[in-house]
């Protein structure tokens, strides 16, 4: 499989929302759009995945299901994936934000979307985006990687 790139799109932002962004990795390893997120989320380093977590929690105030839930993926909860598309969402006092993926010849498009709660909702995430959009392109790159590297040798070998 060639090179895969990430960029953002310009889109507008989601009716009902407050802030909506969309990365494309093209071209992407075939893998459900479930597989997808817990690559993205899951499969990042130990330490990555705390500062996440902390981040997430402690910084944008977001209500996540406990490690371990099949439900969910590192703590979003995961509505019900179809073939094409999976949904990663939380909320809290600040914001309630969405992760989409989804997959469509040949590529990956995750879009986030968040919804402030309040002035103070607001203010976390001006200073959270900046983040969101250095981090996500650098994680889909690298599940990219993890998801291609099982397709070549599924044991491991």
């Amino acid at each position: 499989m060639a090179k895969t790139h990430v960029r953002r799109l310009p889109v507008a932002v989601e009716a009902g929302s407050d802030y909506t962004s969309v990365f494309e990795l093209a071209p992407a390893p075939i893998a459900s759009p479930e597989r997808w997120a817990r690559a993205v989320f899951e499969g990042a380093p130990t330490a990555y995945r705390l500062a996440l977590r902390v981040g997430w929690r402690l910084g944008l105030r977001l209500r996540l299901a406990p490690a371990g839930d099949r439900g969910a993926v590192a703590g979003w909860t995961l509505t019900p994936p179809d073939p094409r598309a999976a949904a990663l969402t939380s909320d809290g006092p600040l914001l309630t934000a969405r992760n989409q993926v989804d997959l469509l010849d040949g590529s990956l498009t995750w879009t986030t979307v968040v919804g402030f709660r309040n002035r103070l909702g607001r203010v976390v995430w001006t200073l959270a985006a900046p983040i969101h959009h250095l981090t996500l392109p650098w994680l889909l790159r690298r599940a990219a990687r993890r998801i291609m590297s099982v397709e070549e040798d599924p044991h491991g070998r």
